[in-house]
C-alpha cells in the first residue's frame, strides 16, 4: 500500500567522525596486507621457479607427460599475520576479506610491469 510506504521512518544517526575512523581503519588494514604481500612476492617467485625447474627435469626423465601442466601462484596470506608496521612480533592482525583480491591484483600488476 502506498500510504504505508510513506510512513516508514529511519532514526539512525550517522556520525561523520565515526565513519571516517572506520574508513581509516580499513585503509590501515589494507596497507598492512599490501606490505606483507609485497614481502611474499620474492618467496612466491622462488617457489614458481623451482616448480618450473622440477617440471623440466621430470619431463626430460619420464616418458609420460607431466601430470600438472599448470604451475600457478598460490595465496599464502590467510589467517593471522604479524603486523609489519611495528617491531613487536607479537602484534598480529587477522586478514581482511579483501586479502585474496589484493594479492591477485598485486600479481597482475607485477606481471604487467615485468612484461613492459
Amino acid at each position: 500500500d502506498q500510504n504505508t510506504l510513506n510512513k516508514i521512518a529511519y532514526d539512525e544517526v550517522i556520525d561523520p567522525r565515526e565513519e571516517v575512523k572506520a574508513l581509516v581503519t580499513i585503509r590501515e588494514q589494507l596497507a598492512k596486507e599490501c606490505i606483507l604481500d609485497l614481502r611474499l612476492v620474492d618467496s612466491e617467485n622462488q617457489r614458481l621457479l623451482l616448480s618450473y625447474q622440477q617440471k623440466d627435469v621430470l619431463q626430460k626423465n619420464v616418458s609420460s607427460t607431466w601430470h600438472n601442466p599448470h604451475i600457478l601462484p598460490t595465496f599464502r596470506g590467510e589467517g593471522a599475520s604479524v603486523d609489519p608496521t611495528t617491531e613487536d612480533k607479537s602484534a598480529v592482525f587477522e586478514s581482511s576479506p579483501f586479502r585474496q583480491l589484493t594479492w591477485d591484483l598485486l600479481l597482475r600488476l607485477l606481471t604487467k610491469t615485468a612484461a613492459l
